[in-house]
């Protein structure tokens, strides 16, 4: 997705049309369906094999977005997968993750203000001192990862709204080591716990809106299983200045979602297009064209 063109080709559809796609995507949902044997365990690994010399995390090729400041390879291409523990409702988010060890890494769920679905969670499963169960995808279908970026509703399982973009229901498959559902057919997953009650320093890590970010504290992910097709393809956005990977694949889908927030919900008739500023400031600014008649 590191161009409108290549967005809307992994999507099937013209870049004029990934807007309305996506409105009605949203508005009409299929479930998932949950498949068995699924192709993205053909191979497990767990147990003693994750702590293996060079094996576990530390056998994948995990690239380092900017040489010199990060402090760790960081995955980045990812559909965090995590469950509301009180309605059953699985999220799924695109949250940078750091290698710590062949079988532990550090999340950051932090995309969204005031606190990403994976955030939410985990402030649940915080106050129940409780495991918190986790899964990172890595590799799936356009019309799936697309998802992780999105900023859908938070109750909203994402897999539907994928299946409402693919036109089919998206094959799911249950965990090796824990109860949520992952993308049957994706290249990679990796299963763990977070310990809720614990954080761990994370960062720096060079981000997408044009800045090193500094050390923080994030959640702690014990690995508890990979699983992978036979023959895996490892994805990765390179999360640098603006535009970017990691920019374009959040642009093109929210400024139609805003546009039609503005004229739809909000009644404001005279906007004709939003865009989104994209150098070093797309996360959180937005500018309009009006209709010279309006203004």
């Amino acid at each position: 997705a590191s161009n409108p063109a290549i967005y809307a080709r992994g999507m099937g559809q013209s870049v004029e049309d990934v807007g309305q796609v996506w409105v009605k995507a949203i508005q009409n949902p299929i479930p998932p369906v949950v498949v068995q044997n699924p192709a993205v365990q053909e191979v497990v690994i767990k147990g003693d094999d994750l702590k293996k010399p060079g094996g576990g995390l530390a056998a994948l090729p995990v690239p380092v977005s900017t040489p010199g400041f990060d402090s760790a390879p960081y995955l980045t291409a990812t559909l965090v997968t995590t469950r509301d523990p009180d309605n059953g409702i699985q999220n799924m988010g695109t949250y940078r993750a750091a290698l710590k060890a062949t079988d532990r890494l550090v999340v950051r769920m932090a995309a969204r203000v005031g606190g990403a679905g994976g955030w939410l969670h985990w402030q649940k499963y915080r106050e129940r001192k409780q495991p918190m169960p986790v899964a990172i995808v890595l590799g799936t279908a356009p019309v799936v990862f697309f998802t992780g970026p999105q900023k859908l509703p938070l109750d909203m399982d994402e897999m539907s709204v994928a299946g409402a973009l693919a036109g089919a229901p998206i094959k799911m498959a249950k965990c090796v080591t824990n109860d949520l559902q992952v993308p049957a057919d994706a290249e990679l997953v990796i299963e763990g716990f977070i310990d809720p009650m614990t954080l761990e320093p994370e960062a720096p890590f060079g981000e997408s809106n044009g800045y090193v970010a500094l050390e923080a504290f994030n959640m702690p992910v014990q690995v508890t299983a990979v699983t992978h097709r036979a023959k895996p393809v490892f994805n990765a956005i390179i999360s640098q200045v603006t535009p970017s990977e990691s920019s374009v694949i959040k642009k093109v889908a929210y400024e139609p979602l805003y546009l039609r927030h503005l004229t739809k919900t909000l009644g404001v008739k005279g906007v004709l297009r939003v865009v989104m500023h994209e150098p070093l400031t797309n996360l959180d600014r937005k500018s309009t064209r009006l209709n010279s008649s309006h203004i």
